[in-house]
């Protein structure tokens, strides 16, 4: 118990503290010598008449917090009862920002709290190599350092896989030492001697569990189907790593690796051929064909194809439905041609929509 006064015209406050007392004891006394002993009264301490800004400097000292939470957590409590939780990793791209102190502080109050309920608290911290993330920013690090600015080479291509890994555990050890600078100056109440990496070898093998688990249990499926590629990193990307934009016309527009904005919104018009058997139908130059044009401004997804689409009701393409079309590239591909009054408008394009899955 620590008895505190206010100033001799206000009560006394009593407080209880909670096992964190050790910590608050000490901060409090290095706050208190910190203003001068003109403050000190005959065993009361007025905290008010002190400073009336913070000063964190004062009572924040990371050293100071590290090495009493540890001597507080290597006790085991008498309940008996754990509680442990895992510290969202930080990407290793950069420096932490004030996010992550908010989030991290929440944490820490919630291991503080189970902490104070008498049970044992395992807080493991960690960081995340942040895939593509980090790999872009190594690769500007490394196209700086080691490959001419006038070779359109991606130096990651030149170096190979096992030497460019190396060069992300060099970028780790060195952003990571800021960032483990950074959590501890919070005074976390995380278990340093559990960190992890998600790029190391156990961490690499522990997901390739879990995943063949899932897959195994129903949860996950494989499939072939159209991926995002990025040509000038040539490296796949996830759905949430790509800028969708809404063309209504063709614009040029900046793309990496190119000095020059591309073109985009194009259209491209290529011709899917009949399968035989197949009926020829009238083209609007009234001439007979054995080949269906299909426009479109994404030529790539051509490849993943699965169905042509004709509306109905459009009397000249009609009959086609039910017929198939040859794949261009694999010819053992047979591609139907289907009925859709939804997505197909007659009056636009060359009327025929194609699409995959």
């Amino acid at each position: 118990m620590l008895r505190l006064c206010r100033t001799p015209h206000h009560p006394r406050l009593t407080l209880r503290l909670s096992p964190l007392e050790p910590i608050l004891q000490i901060s409090l006394q290095r706050f208190v010598t910190s203003v001068g002993n003109s403050h000190l009264g005959t065993g009361s301490w007025n905290l008010l008449e002190t400073h009336r800004q913070y000063q964190p400097q004062v009572v924040e000292d990371p050293r100071l917090c590290a090495l009493l939470w540890r001597d507080c957590l290597a006790k085991k409590t008498k309940v008996g009862k754990s509680f442990s939780m895992l510290l969202p990793p930080p990407n290793i791209t950069g420096d932490l920002h004030l996010g992550h102190a908010l989030t991290a502080t929440i944490q820490d109050a919630i291991c503080r709290w189970q902490h104070m309920k008498g049970r044992d608290v395992l807080w493991i911290p960690g960081m995340d190599h942040a895939g593509l993330a980090t790999q872009m920013v190594v690769e500007r690090h490394l196209f700086g350092h080691t490959c001419d600015r006038q070779d359109s080479m991606n130096p990651r291509l030149q170096m190979g896989r096992e030497a460019f890994v190396q060069e992300v555990w060099k970028w780790k050890d060195s952003k990571g030492s800021s960032i483990l600078a950074q959590l501890n100056r919070l005074g976390l109440l995380l278990d340093w001697s559990r960190e992890y990496f998600t790029l190391s070898p156990d961490h690499n093998r522990a997901v390739s569990e879990a995943l063949y688990r899932l897959f195994k249990d129903g949860l996950l499926y494989r499939s072939n189907s159209l991926i995002f590629w990025c040509c000038h990193l040539r490296s796949a990307i996830s759905d949430i790593e790509v800028d969708h934009k809404i063309l209504t016309e063709m614009t040029r527009l900046s793309v990496p690796g190119y000095a020059e904005p591309q073109p985009f919104g194009y259209v491209d018009v290529f011709d899917y051929q009949l399968a035989p058997p197949h009926q020829p139908f009238v083209s609007k130059s009234r001439k007979p064909r054995s080949t269906v044009p299909v426009a479109t401004t994404r030529l790539e997804t051509m490849l993943a194809d699965t169905a042509l689409a004709v509306h109905p009701s459009d009397t000249r393409y009609a009959h086609l439905i039910g017929q198939s079309v040859l794949h261009p590239f694999c010819n053992s591909r047979h591609i139907p041609i289907i009925a859709d009054d939804e997505h197909v408008d007659p009056n636009q394009g060359t009327v025929f929509s194609s699409g995959f899955r």
